[in-house]
């Protein structure tokens, strides 16, 4: 009788521990996969969103902001859009953000180093945000 107890108390254990194995190699490739998705999109929405609202920075070194311009960052689904003049200014587009550019500037001179547009995760206020930053 031990020995039956034992071996189903064993085979309990065994298929515990491949399961709770197995749901974490789940959750581990299903976070990376939704991260890459979130930087995907995130690229994609700020080529829309700069073709919208900031093509016209090509022709003209200042920057307007319009009411169009914010409810262009609402329609996004973005936080808050920063312009950096080079890599130690920069300004936020809505002031009502709660969104600091701190964290950034590190960030920023990597990206004009490397000469291409990047994206990285930082976390401000106890929440975490994924920025990216494009070249113009």
């Amino acid at each position: 009788m031990k020995i039956n107890l034992s071996l189903i108390i064993s085979i309990i254990v065994v298929v515990g521990v491949v399961a709770f194995g197995f749901t974490w190699v789940q959750i581990a490739t299903e976070r990376q996969k939704l991260r890459g998705e979130l930087e995907n999109k995130s690229q994609r929405m700020t080529d829309d969103f700069y073709d919208d609202a900031f093509k016209i920075l090509e022709k003209k070194d200042t920057v307007s902001i319009t009411s169009s311009t914010t409810s262009d960052i609402e329609e996004y689904g973005f936080e808050d859009v920063a312009i950096f003049y080079n890599s130690d200014s920069g300004s936020l587009l809505r002031s009502s953000s709660s969104i600091t550019l701190k964290k950034s500037f590190d960030f920023v001179r990597q990206t004009l180093a490397s000469d291409s547009s990047m994206g990285n995760f930082v976390k401000m206020n106890s929440k975490t945000y994924y920025q990216y930053f494009k070249i113009a």
